[in-house]
């Protein structure tokens, strides 16, 4: 999710909390009122009473030095999310020939800016260890941001553009990848990635497959998983 045009009547109550909630599970420590407050530049009382509202309901928890950390509802939440969504379920079957090609394997979605991985798996990992092993990544500098981001409407991509400060250089690579189909990303190592056309709006990737396996055939067997998923998926909504 990108956020850029506001609803016409928002309950900024609803959105303060959504973030307070959102900010403390991506952090890998407990955090303090303080600690919350200012990341997210929020008056402290205000913070203080959403993350009370919270612990309430479950979805926080304090520890014995009365740091918050994220609460049983979370984790029902998640499964809940999980068990709802068909298209997460049926990426899982079809990735697994992926991991035979012992390089990194990738699901991701964009939120707030970033891309959240919903999957990162390493050679010698399990599949449970991968699913919600990294938080968050900067969209910019990830290949499934860019990807999913390239086929974003153009309101939220001028939003994000000047948020960010993208480059026109950058926004003019978007276009390609979205006519491409695929988008490249060439730090360290290489990472490609292909969006997954769905409603869920997720993206596959693969990196680290160098002096393995060529762009080309990694651009391919992405392709085809994504298809494989986008035509059960269209099956199992009876579409």
């Amino acid at each position: 999710m990108i956020r850029s045009k506001r609803p016409a009547q928002p309950i900024q109550g609803l959105i303060d909390g959504l973030e307070v909630l959102q900010t403390l599970t991506v952090l890998d420590k407990p955090a303090s009122v303080k600690d919350i407050s200012e990341m997210l530049k929020m008056e402290k009382t205000k913070v203080n009473r959403l993350l009370r509202t919270l612990s309430f309901l479950g979805y926080t928890y304090q520890d014995n030095q009365r740091r918050y950390i994220p609460g049983a509802a979370v984790h029902v939440l998640a499964a809940h999310s999980l068990h709802a969504s068909k298209v997460f379920q049926i990426a899982f079957k079809y990735i697994e020939p992926l991991l035979e090609l012992n390089c990194v394997v990738a699901i991701g979605v964009l939120w707030n800016n970033h891309v959240s991985y919903l999957y990162h798996w390493t050679p010698g990992m399990s599949t449970m260890e991968a699913i919600g092993k990294m938080a968050v990544y900067p969209l910019e500098k990830s290949s499934i941001g860019q990807i999913l981001l390239a086929h974003r409407e153009q309101l939220d991509l001028d939003f994000v553009a000047k948020d960010l400060n993208l480059s026109q250089e950058y926004l003019d690579q978007l276009k390609i990848d979205k006519e491409n189909g695929y988008s490249i990303i060439k730090n360290e190592k290489t990472s490609v990635a292909v969006r997954v056309n769905t409603a869920d709006e997720i993206a596959i990737a693969l990196s680290d497959f160098d002096g393995n396996h060529t762009n080309e055939e990694v651009i391919e067997l992405l392709k085809k998983t994504t298809l494989q998923i986008q035509s059960a998926f269209q099956a199992a909504s009876g579409r």
